[in-house]
């Protein structure tokens, strides 16, 4: 790349959730550092969000990524709900059916820059392809899909989901243990149908990326690629971890108040478990779960 002159763009369209959000602005200052620019867009709020989030890099870096702050209409944003049957975050999905609204600025945003660029390149969050269907209208534009989950949690919900007689091929009973329990439960009929609705507009990307290593992963990376749901092969790539595995001096003073108090702790002496943000748990849950550890 030519820092002066470059020929590529890279554009992220993450889903307006942390985890989302916090992989692909992750991806984003790895690849500024090879002199590629980076246009980040999102809601004016979630990108506020994930800045200040932002944890392992040096404040400086986000100067290098270009955040465009698109408006998202009104939507209902109720308070989560620990004694639901499903406990996933119902609450979340006013906001991820307006963030579909995001597709008209950002195919603005795609048009502008390919007049600038001989080379667009967008990554967007697997559920956000609605949003991005645009990018095959632009002759130099082409997109990867990024899954935010790892390839052996991708192929064991999809393969699950397959009927026996419909399995287009067998795999070794080591891949999928039968100790495996089922995802009956675990996602709401309305977030199932979401997704769904998602994938339907999938099938044009050159890639998949996802935040993992083949190192770990490999085996469920290739036969995510054997069971390839587009029409044309493409290639999977293993890209993780996207998280800085080695924090630099200079980003140590930006640093969460909760690693400065770990860093005080002898070594060994802290569990740390995280149920991500699906889960809504209820007072006796919490309370039996801390009992336990």
């Amino acid at each position: 790349m030519d820092n002066k002159n470059p020929k590529v763009v890279v554009v992220m369209v993450p889903l307006p959730a942390q985890g989302h959000l916090n992989q692909l602005l992750h991806l984003s200052h790895i690849i500024t550092t090879y002199g590629i620019p980076v246009h980040y867009a999102g809601s004016a709020s979630h990108n506020r969000q994930v800045k200040l989030r932002l944890n392992g890099w040096d404040s400086q870096s986000l100067t290098k990524i270009h955040f465009h702050d698109f408006e998202l209409p009104p939507y209902d944003s109720t308070p989560p709900n620990a004694d639901l049957s499903v406990p996933f975050p119902q609450h979340l999905i006013p906001l991820f059916e307006a963030s579909m609204h995001l597709r008209q600025p950002v195919s603005n945003l795609l048009q502008q820059l390919s007049v600038k660029y001989n080379r667009v390149v967008v990554i967007h969050d697997y559920s956000m392809a609605y949003v991005v269907q645009d990018v095959k209208l632009i002759p130099n534009g082409e997109s990867y899909n990024f899954n935010p989950i790892c390839a052996f949690t991708y192929f064991t919900s999809v393969w699950e989901g397959i009927p026996e007689e419909a399995k287009p091929f067998r795999v070794d009973p080591n891949d999928v243990p039968e100790c495996m329990p089922s995802q009956e439960g675990c996602i709401t009929n309305e977030m199932l149908e979401f997704v769904v609705n998602q994938s339907k507009y999938l099938g044009f990307e050159s890639g998949w990326l996802y935040n993992s290593t083949r190192v770990i992963d490999g085996r469920y990376v290739e036969l995510v690629e054997k069971l390839s749901l587009t029409k044309d092969p493409i290639k999977y790539f293993a890209l993780g971890p996207l998280n800085p595995v080695e924090i630099r001096s200079e980003s140590r003073k930006n640093r969460n108040q909760c690693l400065k108090w770990l860093d005080e702790q002898e070594k060994g002496s802290v569990i740390y478990v995280s149920f991500g943000s699906t889960t809504s748990l209820t007072d006796d849950q919490i309370e039996e779960l801390a009992k336990g550890l």
